[in-house]
Order: structure tokens, then sequence, then C-alpha cells
């Protein structure tokens, strides 16, 4: 996507990036239960020792994600996209962006997991350098090592 532009959270985009991350919940799993997301009630707050991103097209947030410190090591979560948007390759940018952004953070080793029904996003993670760990429960983990930027 063209004119596609990144920037920290903001808290004066709360209510905009919760709104696209429930909707995308609840278009995945039919419904949306807020107790399984209280992240999203302050996400400033929670991130706070992470990196939230969100993706810009025309002054409208058509993408999220974040880095979080986890006990799994830093973890990429909350990537999502506006459904319009979706195809576009606001995901593969963003991922990318963070991915960036934990190189120069001296990050050597990204992980993160997704539900292993969710066949989309296996395949997005797949075809962009991400494998496979294991599973656990629900979920399929998957690792990226980085490499670092040559000056």
């Amino acid at each position: 996507m063209n004119g596609l532009t990144f920037e920290p959270f903001r808290s004066a985009y709360q209510r905009a990036a919760r709104q696209l991350i429930e909707t995308n919940l609840a278009q995945r799993w039919g419904t949306l239960d807020p107790a399984l997301n209280p992240d999203l009630l302050d996400i400033a707050a929670h991130y706070r020792p992470g990196w939230f991103l969100l993706a810009f097209h025309a002054q409208t947030v058509v993408g999220t994600g974040a880095l979080l410190e986890s006990e799994h090591g830093v973890q990429v979560v909350r990537m999502h996209t506006l459904r319009d948007s979706q195809g576009q390759g606001v995901g593969s940018a963003m991922l990318v962006e963070l991915e960036q952004l934990a190189v120069r953070e001296g990050v050597v080793q990204l992980v993160l997991e997704t539900t292993k029904t969710w066949h989309d996003a296996i395949a997005f993670y797949m075809k962009r350098g991400y494998e496979q760990t294991h599973t656990t429960d629900d979920d399929v983990w998957f690792r990226k090592r980085l490499m670092p930027q040559v000056c």
C-alpha cells in the first residue's frame, strides 16, 4: 500500500486501535469476550515496557503490531489490519517495521504464537521466514532470528 506510515502508539489513538483489534477478533471468532483482552483497555499502560506501533494510511489507522517482552522472549503481538486494507501489504510492512525496530534495540530473535486453526496467519508468518518451534494446547509457536544491520 502506497503512503503507509508508522508511528508509536499515542493515547489519542486508543479508541481507533482498540476498535480495529476487537473488530478483527470478533470477525475471526464470531464473538468477542473483552475479558480475554484486558491489554486493550489501556494500551499505553500495558505496552509501556514494549513497543506498540500503528500503521496509517491517509490519516486512518489501518494496522497495529507490537513487541512485548515475555517469558518466551521478545514476542510479536497484536498484529491486525483493518479489514478494508487486508491483502494490500499492511501486515507485511508492519512486520518488517517491527523487525527493524527489534534489531535497532539489539534483539536477536523474535517469537510469536497464533492459534493452530488460524491457517492464514500461519502461512503469513512462514512466508516471512518464521519457523515453527512447537505447539501448546491450541497454539503454534514460531521464531525468527534477526540479522543485525550492517552500517
